[in-house]
């Protein structure tokens, strides 16, 4: 559970995209279900599509397959876009990116590497989040 008071934003989920050929509804429910607590590790609470919140995040996986000499090999992205929740439309850039990619013979289909780029890319993008302005003060 995330302590209410180190809560330092609000994040509610957009769309999330993951590319690759092959059914891959039941891989997005994954995501969607195990982006909040990547989330809550670094404070922030993912809030219900219909709430208020902070910002935005759309989430980008994807996994190409290209031959090296006999062997099939992976590129493997994942992807968070934030952007400020201003309402609809959002603006054309987001506030923060974060990226992890890896090249090899894993695959998006392993709970391991998808929980661990998931994570890393999540952090990422928290990480590159501009500072809020601090308070007003009162005269």
């Amino acid at each position: 559970m995330i302590d209410r008071e180190s809560i330092e934003g609000t994040i509610r989920l957009g769309s999330v995209s993951a590319e690759r050929s092959g059914e891959w509804g039941s891989l997005e429910k994954e995501i969607h279900s195990l982006v909040p607590l990547f989330f809550s590790e670094v404070s922030y609470l993912v809030v219900p599509p219909e709430s208020p919140a902070d910002y935005v995040a759309e989430i980008y996986l994807r996994e190409r397959e290209y031959h090296s000499g006999w062997r099939t090999q992976r590129s493997l992205s994942a992807e968070v876009r934030i952007w400020a929740d201003q309402g609809e439309p959002m603006e054309l850039l987001p506030l923060a990116t974060g990226r992890a990619l890896t090249e090899g013979r894993q695959s998006l289909a392993s709970a391991r590497t998808l929980s661990t780029m998931l994570r890393k890319a999540v952090y990422n993008a928290i990480r590159a989040l501009p500072p809020k302005p601090l308070p007003e003060e009162l005269p």
